[in-house]
């Protein structure tokens, strides 16, 4: 039985091992460097682009291990390795502000805009996630499908997400009539009835329900992202220095070609990406290739958008972060916030796209 494979799978995680997650990340290094081809030899010459991230090499990053696998950045000639993020490493930015990479791969909005505000010339230049997987998992006897349906609830979450919850719910003109429960990442306390709601990765805490517990999302359970409640933001973005933007403004831009290629891979298999995380890219964790194919599946709603599907992935829409998502932010207390034109960058976008909606053809 599937439930019988998963187990010793810690689905908190995204799949990960139990053993091998604590032998690797707690007691080794929380920064694993992934040789962007592993098989492919690169020219003395060729451009590196080292990468951070904010959570582990699982299939979270798909296109990214499509595009390694396929060598769409050897024809690029650049060199890329994907520096691991996850519990016990320090946010992305640092390595980005401190120089050890070019590039970084933000999940919130928030610590990048914080980080902004405090003085760091960082530039948001594309997003994988059109809208974050971060939601709302409830019991179909106890739905929670708006806003309005937390008035009065037992909410489980994590505590970093007491200070938004309380401007989702201002967005929404509501008052904090709610129970706040400090929560993990496992939605066990959900299930046991500790709570009426809990605070979820859209692409990772259902697949708990679905094959540890036999559950079918409409039937029994119910996700509802916070992006449906008028708390909008891009995850898994983009960013770097401005000045690495104007110095290195080719490098980015053969990088993201052959991500965005990457990406367009796994759009359409989701599959390979997933075994390629578990036995290539997140191999040291011991990842589930039945849950890390189930993730790459869900991925899929939150990849694509309206605008995706106009201009090519991993596009972003100023207007969107200047109004609906600076909005909340605003309402979280961030009154200076930067202009856009300074926060946003989209030439490294059109420069990879060169004019098309799609890189493959497909």
């Amino acid at each position: 039985m599937l439930k019988d494979r998963m187990k010793g799978y810690d689905y908190s995680l995204g799949g990960v091992n139990r053993r091998k997650f604590l032998t690797t990340v707690l007691y080794g290094s929380a920064a694993i460097a992934i040789p962007g081809v592993a098989t492919t030899a690169f020219a003395g010459n060729s451009a590196k682009v080292p990468v951070a991230l904010d959570w582990l090499t699982n299939v979270d990053y798909a296109g990214f291990w499509r595009a390694m696998d396929s060598g769409f950045y050897a024809e690029e000639d650049v060199e890329v390795t994907m520096k691991a993020g996850g519990p016990g490493s320090p946010r992305s930015q640092v390595a980005v502000v401190s120089g050890d990479s070019l590039v970084g791969i933000g999940g919130g909005m928030l610590p990048l805009i914080d980080a902004v505000r405090k003085g760091n010339d960082l530039v948001m230049f594309a997003a994988q996630y059109q809208s974050s997987p971060v939601s709302w998992l409830s019991l179909s006897s106890n739905p929670v499908r708006k806003a309005e349906d937390l008035i009065g609830k037992r909410i489980l979450a994590q505590e970093a997400v007491r200070g938004s919850l309380k401007a989702l719910m201002a967005v929404n003109g509501l008052p904090n009539d709610y129970e706040f429960i400090p929560a993990g990442f496992t939605p066990d306390p959900l299930i046991n009835g500790q709570g009426d709601v809990y605070n979820c990765f859209a692409t990772n805490q259902p697949i708990i329900l679905e094959t540890v517990h036999g559950m079918k999302e409409g039937k029994d359970f119910v996700v509802t992202p916070w992006s449906k409640m008028g708390y909008p933001q891009y995850s898994n973005f983009f960013y770097t220095q401005r000045r690495t933007l104007k110095e290195q403004h080719d490098i980015l831009t053969r990088f993201l070609r052959a991500t965005i290629k990457g990406f367009e891979q796994h759009r359409e298999d989701p599959s390979v990406a997933a075994r390629l995380a578990v036995e290539v890219y997140g191999k040291q964790y011991g990842l589930n290739l039945a849950q890390q194919t189930r993730y790459a599946e869900l991925q899929q709603q939150f990849i694509r958008s309206d605008l995706t599907d106009e201009k090519g992935l991993l596009w972003v829409d100023p207007k969107l972060i200047e109004g609906p998502i600076f909005n909340w932010m605003r309402i979280s207390g961030r009154d200076d916030l930067p202009s856009i034109k300074k926060f946003v960058d989209l030439s490294v976008l059109e420069a990879a796209y060169g004019g098309a909606t799609s890189l493959l053809g497909s």
